[in-house]
């Protein structure tokens, strides 16, 4: 028997479930979101139409208001709430 899994990236959470859920700024739920869904700094900053260290600050806060230490982290917690 063979088995066939899709190997897409699976949808991230919608930016107000993640606002509501973690409290966090818009800006920072667009960047945790951007996380999730596997982009860059550089992606998510050029998205927005920011710098990437802008981008690098709201990392650093999404990832203390997570209560996680790594980006990996950020987005197996934001997997996870998801469903």
């Amino acid at each position: 028997m063979l088995m066939l899994t899709p190997v897409t990236r699976p949808e991230a959470p919608s930016i107000d479930l993640i606002r509501s859920l973690f409290d966090l700024t818009p800006a920072e739920a667009r960047v945790a979101r951007g996380l999730a869904a596997g982009q860059t700094v550089k992606d998510i900053a050029a998205e927005s139409g920011t710098t990437t260290n802008t981008v690098r600050t709201h990392v650093k806060s999404v990832l203390r208001k997570l209560g996680v230490s790594s980006r990996r982290e950020a987005v197996e917690k934001l997997a996870a709430a998801r469903g």
